[in-house]
């Protein structure tokens, strides 16, 4: 039986499903990660946990609701507001 590739991560050695574990990805998400950033898991690490980042779904999209473009709300609070849906 083949042996498990093992790559580095905060000088540990790790296989790709330990990794996956770690991270609280699927083990096919974290293959793909490890290809788009040439197998570096420090990298990974640090994109998945920047400031800036958003770890699940899109941003909500905000519309402006007045005139003087003050306030900035999402679908579902306009829906809730005004009553529709």
């Amino acid at each position: 039986m083949a042996k498990a590739k093992t790559y580095n991560f905060q000088e540990s050695l790790y296989t790709m499903k330990e990794l996956a574990e770690l991270f609280k990805l699927s083990y096919c998400r974290m293959s793909n990660l490890m290809h788009k950033f040439n197998h570096d898991a420090d990298t990974i690490y640090i994109q998945r946990n920047s400031k800036g980042a958003k770890r699940s779904g899109k941003n909500p999209r905000l519309f402006t609701v007045d005139l003087q473009e003050n306030t900035r709300m999402t679908v579902a609070e306009i829906a809730k507001t005004t009553g529709f849906s």
